[in-house]
C-alpha cells in the first residue's frame, strides 16, 4: 500500500519491481524466470510464463493485483500445468509441491526443487506423471485449501509425504517464512525429516472418523433390525404407507460408503404434487383470485361463480 496525494492508502500497482519488493526476491532473479511487466488495457500486470518440460511456453498467468482475492488472471489459451516443469531435475531425487507461483519462486531462490500448483483445488491426477520416480513432498497450508490440496495430490500420489508449516512461527507458506527471515534451507530439511506419509495420515483420519461414528451410533449397532427401526422413525414423523420405499432409500443412501454406490429414482403419481389454483381461506369465504403462468395464456384466471 502507498499513500496517494489525497492522503489515502491505495494498492501498489502490480509491476515486476513492486512484486519483487513484496516477495523480497531480487528483480534479476525473477527476470531470469522470464517474469515481466505487461499492460492490459493500460493497466500493469506481472506476466508469469508457464513452460513445459521441453522449455516451450504453453501459457501465462497474470498477476493483476498484489493484494486481495482477485489477484490472478489466465492468459487466453493457456494450458494449465504445474509451474516449473522446465526446471525439474530428476537427479535431485525429490520435489516439493506447493500452492502458487510465488512459493515455487521462493523455493528456487533458496536452491530447493519445487513445483507450483496454481490453486489448491487445481491439481489434476494426470500430473502425477511429472513427479513419477521422485520422492514427493506436499506443503500443506493450515487452512481448508491445504486440506483440499493434500487430498487431491495424495489421491494420485499415495506415496507422497506431507509437510506442515513450522509451529510457533506464524507462517503458513514458504514465502511467509522467507519474509520472516527464517533460514529456509535449514527449515526445509527439518520439515522433510518430520514429514508424515500421506497413507498414515489418511489411516489415522479414518480411524478417528470410525470411532466418532461408532459413538454416535450408540445402541443402534446392536439393534436386531435397523431397517425396521428406520421405518418406525419415518412413521413417527408422519410418513404413511411407504415403509418399503423408505427402506430402499435408506439402503441406497448407505451404499455411498461402497465402491459402487446405488442410484435410485423416485417417481410419484402423476399430478400428485400439483396444487389446486383455488385455495379459499375458509369453507365459506369467496375463493381468492390467483394468477398462473401458462404457455398459451398470460391473463389472470377468471373468478369462479361457485365452487
Amino acid at each position: 500500500m502507498h499513500v496517494n496525494s489525497r492522503g489515502k492508502n491505495t494498492p501498489l500497482p502490480p509491476t515486476l519491481e513492486n512484486y519483487a519488493a513484496a516477495k523480497r526476491l531480487p528483480v534479476e532473479f525473477l527476470e531470469s524466470l522470464d517474469l515481466t511487466t505487461v499492460h492490459i488495457q493500460g493497466r500493469p500486470a506481472v506476466k508469469m510464463p508457464y513452460f513445459d518440460s521441453d522449455g516451450a511456453e504453453i501459457g501465462a498467468r497474470l498477476r493483476i493485483a498484489l493484494e486481495g482475492k482477485k489477484r490472478f488472471k489466465w492468459r487466453t489459451g493457456t494450458r494449465v500445468q504445474p509451474y516449473g516443469l522446465w526446471r525439474l531435475d530428476r537427479s535431485w531425487g525429490s520435489v516439493i509441491l506447493c500452492e502458487g507461483e510465488s512459493d515455487a519462486q521462493t523455493f528456487w531462490f533458496h536452491g530447493v526443487q519445487a513445483l507450483g500448483v496454481p490453486g489448491a483445488a487445481n491439481w489434476q491426477a494426470e500430473w502425477a506423471q511429472y513427479v513419477e520416480g521422485l520422492t514427493v513432498y506436499v506443503w500443506q497450508e493450515p487452512d481448508q485449501g491445504g486440506e483440499t490440496f493434500r487430498a487431491r495430490v495424495g489421491a494420485s500420489c499415495p506415496d507422497c509425504r506431507i509437510i506442515t508449516p513450522p509451529k510457533g512461527e506464524g507462517c503458513k507458506d514458504i514465502s511467509e517464512c522467507h519474509l520472516a527471515g527464517l533460514d529456509v534451507p535449514e527449515l526445509v530439511e527439518k520439515c522433510r525429516r518430520e514429514a508424515r506419509p500421506w497413507r498414515e495420515i489418511v489411516a489415522e483420519k479414518q480411524s478417528l472418523e470410525a470411532a466418532a461414528a461408532k459413538e454416535a451410533a450408540g445402541e443402534l449397532l446392536n439393534a436386531p433390525d435397523i431397517l425396521e427401526r428406520f421405518a418406525a422413525s419415518c412413521r413417527e414423523h408422519g410418513l404413511v404407507g411407504e415403509d418399503r420405499t423408505a427402506k430402499l432409500l435408506f439402503l441406497s443412501g448407505v451404499s455411498r460408503l461402497l465402491d459402487r454406490p446405488v442410484s435410485c429414482v423416485v417417481k410419484g403419481t402423476s399430478s400428485s404434487g400439483t396444487p389446486s389454483p383455488w385455495r379459499p381461506s375458509s369453507p365459506t369465504s369467496r375463493p381468492r383470485r390467483t394468477t398462473r403462468s401458462l404457455p398459451c395464456r398470460s391473463a389472470p384466471w377468471p373468478t369462479p361463480t361457485s365452487r
